[in-house]
Order: C-alpha cells, then sequence, then structure tokens
C-alpha cells in the first residue's frame, strides 16, 4: 500500500471518519500536519469531506512564525482549503497561567480548533500526531512514572478529535512529502534538546532505533496492548461503588470492596476519585496511588496530602477523598419555617421545637407534627423516621448539631457517650460535629441515621407522639 492507502485503512479500522464529515485540521505548516492536510484533500471528494484549516501563531519565534504563518496560507489556497489563523501572545499567556509555553500552546490550540469547528457546525478536528509521537509519549510517561493509563499513549480518537497519522512513522511521513514534491516548514524549538520531549525525539528514540529498527513501531504496538488492558481496567473499576457527596468535595471508596481488586483496578479507582474532585490526572503518579494503597493498611485518622489540594482520609473501612475549600464562607443564617420561634438561628445554634411545623438546620430539614397515639399506628423502622412519646418530654427540646458533653440512653436505665456511640458505630471523626440531633439540654432523643433513645420509646402506656421525619434541601432549591 501507498501512504495515502495506509493512512485510508488506518481512519477505517479506527471508524476515525464517516462520508461527509467536516474535518477542522490543526496546521502548523510542519511535515506532520501537512501530510495530514493532504492525505484529507486526497480522500475528500471520495469520502464528501469538508475541510477547514486552523493555524495559531504562537509569537515565540517572531521573523519565523510569520513565515510560518504564511506558507500554511498559501498552502490552504494551493489546495482549496478554508484557512483560519490566530496570533496569541503564548509566552505571555503561559506566565500569567503558571503554565509552561507547551502547555499553554496546547490548550489554546484546541480551544481554537473547537472554536472553528462550532463556527462551522463541523464534526471532527484532527491533528497530526504520528507514530514516533506515540513512542515519545509512551517513554516520556514511562519516565515519569505514569499510570496505566499514560503508559497506553496517544489514543487514535478522543471524543472528536482523530488521529489518521497515528499509524505512520515520521520517516513515512517525509518520504511521502519527498516523493510529492511537498514542502514544509522546520520549527527551531524542535531541534534542540531544551524540552524534555525533544531530548527523547533526538537522543533517545535514535539510540532506540540503533538496537532495533523497528523500535518505533514495536512501541506503538506495546501502547496498543496496554490499551487494551486499560479497557478492561476501567471497565473492572466501574463496577465498584465509589459514592460522590452532594457538594462535591469528596469521594468515598469502600476499602473491603477494593481490597480484592488487582493494583491496577485499584489505582484506576484512587485516580478516579482524584479526578472527580480535581478535574485532573496530570503529575498523579504511581507512588502516589501506592501512597494510598497503603494509607488503606493503616490505622484509622491517617491521610495524605495528594496533588490539586485534594486529602486522602482513612476512617475505618473508608478512604475519604476530600477537596480542600478555600472559598468556604459563613453559613446562611437559617430558622424554622413554622411552628418555631421565628427567630433567625446559624447552623450551629440551636433550634427550639415548640409544637408542628418544618425545622431547618443547614441542609437538613426537620418535619413535626403532633398526634393522638393509637396502638394501631405503624411505627417506623428506617433512621431518618422516628415516633417518640411526648408527654416524657421535660424541658426545651432542641434540634442542633452533636456536642462534647452528649448522651444518650442504650437502655431503659443505662446511658452512654454519644461519642462512643460514633465510635461504635464507626462514624468519621471528621463527620461527628455535624451529625444532628434532637435533644433536651445533653441528653439526645436522637442522633439522626446514628441512634434512638432507649428512654423515650412508645409503649403501651404512651398518650401522644411527636413524629419525626428528616429530609435534605434539595440542591435546586425546590
Amino acid at each position: 500500500m501507498n501512504f495515502i492507502e495506509s493512512v485510508e485503512k488506518y481512519i477505517d479500522d479506527n471508524s476515525l471518519l464517516d462520508d461527509g464529515d467536516g474535518v477542522v485540521i490543526g496546521l502548523s505548516g510542519g511535515a506532520d500536519s501537512v501530510s495530514l492536510l493532504l492525505a484529507l484533500c486526497e480522500i475528500r471528494e471520495k469520502r464528501k469531506l469538508s475541510l477547514a484549516a486552523v493555524h495559531l501563531n504562537h509569537m515565540i519565534r517572531g521573523k519565523e512564525a510569520d513565515r510560518d504563518e504564511e506558507f500554511a496560507r498559501k498552502l490552504c489556497e494551493e489546495r482549496n482549503v478554508d484557512f483560519v489563523s490566530f496570533r496569541k501572545d503564548i509566552p505571555k499567556i503561559a506566565g500569567d497561567k503558571g503554565q509552561s509555553e507547551e502547555e499553554a500552546g496546547r490548550l489554546i490550540r484546541y480551544e481554537l480548533f473547537e472554536k472553528v469547528r462550532l463556527e462551522k457546525g463541523f464534526r471532527k478536528i484532527a491533528v497530526a500526531h504520528n507514530q514516533n509521537d506515540q513512542a515519545e509519549t509512551v517513554l516520556f510517561n514511562m519516565a515519569r512514572g505514569s499510570s496505566l493509563k499514560g503508559l497506553s499513549g496517544i489514543q487514535a480518537r478522543r471524543g472528536n478529535i482523530i488521529r489518521p497519522l497515528l499509524g505512520m512513522s515520521r520517516e513515512e511521513i517525509e518520504a511521502y512529502l519527498s516523493d510529492v514534491g511537498q514542502k514544509y516548514v522546520n520549527d527551531s524549538t524542535n531541534l534542540g534538546t531544551e524540552y524534555s520531549r525533544n531530548l527523547i525525539r533526538h537522543e533517545v528514540l535514535p539510540a532506540l532505533k540503533g538496537l532495533n529498527s523497528e523500535a518505533m513501531s514495536h512501541i506503538a504496538r506495546a501502547a496498543e496492548d496496554v490499551n487494551e488492558i486499560y479497557s478492561y481496567v476501567e471497565e473492572e473499576a466501574g463496577k465498584l461503588d465509589i459514592a460522590c457527596n452532594r457538594m462535591g468535595t469528596e469521594e468515598v471508596i469502600n476499602i473491603a470492596q477494593v481490597s480484592v481488586k488487582t493494583a491496577l483496578v485499584r489505582y484506576e479507582v484512587y485516580l478516579r476519585a482524584m479526578e472527580m474532585l480535581s478535574g485532573k490526572r496530570k503529575d498523579i503518579t504511581r507512588q502516589h496511588l501506592h501512597l494510598i494503597d497503603q494509607l488503606a493498611d493503616l490505622p484509622s485518622g491517617r491521610s495524605l496530602d495528594m496533588p490539586y489540594g485534594v486529602t486522602v482520609r482513612k476512617s475505618y473501612e473508608k478512604l475519604i477523598f476530600e477537596k480542600k475549600r478555600f472559598d468556604d464562607t459563613e453559613t446562611e443564617a437559617v430558622g424554622n419555617e413554622s411552628g418555631g420561634t421565628g427567630d433567625d438561628s446559624s447552623g450551629n445554634d440551636p433550634i427550639y421545637i415548640e409544637g408542628d411545623g418544618r425545622y431547618i438546620l443547614d441542609d437538613t430539614i426537620l418535619d413535626v407534627a403532633i398526634k393522638d397515639y393509637s396502638e394501631d399506628m405503624p411505627i417506623p423502622r428506617d433512621e431518618y423516621n422516628k415516633i417518640f412519646d411526648y408527654d416524657r418530654i421535660c424541658g426545651k427540646l432542641c434540634f442542633r448539631h452533636a456536642e462534647r458533653d452528649d448522651y444518650i440512653k442504650v437502655t431503659w436505665d443505662g446511658s452512654k457517650k454519644l461519642s462512643r456511640v460514633f465510635t461504635d458505630k464507626k462514624i468519621d471523626r471528621m463527620k461527628r460535629a455535624t451529625v444532628p440531633v434532637l435533644a433536651i439540654g445533653s441528653e439526645v432523643i436522637w442522633a439522626v441515621g446514628v441512634r434512638f433513645s432507649e428512654g423515650f420509646k412508645v409503649d403501651s402506656s404512651t398518650k401522644r407522639i411527636m413524629i419525626l421525619k428528616i429530609t435534605d434541601i434539595p440542591e435546586d432549591g425546590k
């Protein structure tokens, strides 16, 4: 097969294009992107493709960058391809955002590709990564201690981004351009070794090719195999339960559930938890994941600081991943909606129960109703609906958070410190102060979701009952 046929076969094998697709091509003017443009132009009529090229002048190399932009423009005119160019001061953007110029340039490029794609109503974005780029990426990720996903390298397709040249080596690309007499430009920053990837490109890969001329294709095939393994690991990790709290600042992993899985699956579960909280996987290394694995075997209460402001804590049989919050503000004061004092109270102040109505403590709603009792009334058995003997109340009944001196009757004539109950129930220490309780002074009638007092249960002598129902305030406030 010739070059175009090989590219088209790779496109078909990986389902990269459908007939009639609109495609935005990332065009730098270098050999890879020029060959990509030519290849797609060759199959344009056959596949009924609509093409547009996007060029970004990074404003790094002065006249050389302007030369590249003009070259790309003329090439598109010759090939009857729509051309869109942008100029962005990448060094300034990188400095302002604390990024490397490489990272800032990459992010801006993809933003612009997507902008043009949406404006033109196209479906795909084609970029010119090749087999050598695949080998560079795998070796780079391996050297920096990447996870399994990093070792799977560059994907032929990710969302609407496609890489039709990923099966072709750089030598094949340059040979094709030479055969058709097509010029291209060279980026002088690619010729030095000041960037880590260029060090791999110009020193490591040639040394590997010296050992085996097929080194690039072997590494690329290994990446494909790793990708198959990673797909299986993803599927297995997806079967495990990761509970995310409503505020999006916490992920809870059941240690018993993940401990029976292989390390690769456990590491993927940890990575998913990190990614859910931070939106990133980059810079989370195998060493980080190994430390989390070790934490699971340590006593409850131990913790680790991870990248991106994430902390991992061991709490009994759970690993709790938390995102540090830097925008916490004072909680808006709330009180009871009806039947109470009518005074506003902060989430840390007690709310006194003075009759039927709805009472709100932070994001927890307590509905209260007082009724005459009859023995045929059903007694709720779940943790968030309770009834108790209303006539046994002596003192002011309040709805508040758990406090240090609280106690609760665990038998008719025996009490236990609420903190001890929390320990017995394995309630996370960081959550104990937020548990809503219904109490008279320090005597707790109900620690919501934890324990109900034995001293207030309904029996044959009960005349009146208080019916309690706990719900959460919906996220949409409705």
